[in-house]
């Protein structure tokens, strides 16, 4: 607007100073904001760079989702549990939402570590149960006879994804937000 008044404006029959200078400082206020903007998104664009350079560091770290869940689909869960100890023996339990026993996996000489388990979906029993959500809780003793606790949701990163500017890491198979992480060791 302030550009096509310029142009049509007559420079024999100047307009009055206030209004020229008011159109000055409106023209200067809107080349600092573009100017502004372009800087902001100069800085986006490094803040992200640098992110992403910095989340490849991760790969091979350990993390801890917080899950304690698995979600048995078709008669089938796998899942990664972690020990930080070599294990003598032990058990997977699988609950249900009430916290009944529902199913069982028994564990022996184990290495520290992560180990991938598969649950065919069966309850102590023998008998299928329904496919959702159920909660594992681990006990394990230790090659010296202390009891030790393994964790579901400890895994180890395996690579690192960039998707849209969002960083994903994928860990025991499955792609998780950054933001999913809650510790890093």
């Amino acid at each position: 607007l302030f550009l096509t008044q310029r142009q049509n404006q007559d420079p024999t029959k100047p307009m009055d100073t206030q209004s020229m200078l008011d159109q000055t400082m409106q023209m200067s206020t809107i080349e600092a904001n573009n100017t502004n903007i372009k800087a902001l998104e100069s800085m986006k664009n490094s803040f992200n760079s640098s992110q992403m350079l910095g989340s490849v560091d991760l790969i091979g770290k350990h993390i801890d989702i917080g899950d304690n869940g698995v979600t048995l689909s078709n008669q089938l869960a796998n899942f990664g549990v972690y020990f930080d100890e070599n294990v003598a023996s032990g058990s997977v339990n699988i609950r249900d939402k009430d916290e009944n026993l529902v199913g069982k996996l028994d564990i022996a000489n184990l290495q520290a570590g992560e180990t991938s388990f598969s649950w065919d979906g069966k309850d102590v029993n023998g008998n299928v149960v329904e496919d959702g959500a159920y909660v594992v809780d681990i006990t394990a003793t230790s090659m010296a006879g202390n009891a030790i606790k393994g964790s579901l949701g400890n895994t180890v990163i395996s690579s690192v994804e960039f998707d849209n500017g969002e960083i994903k890491v994928v860990a025991n198979g499955q792609r998780l937000d950054l933001g999913s992480v809650s510790k890093v060791w």
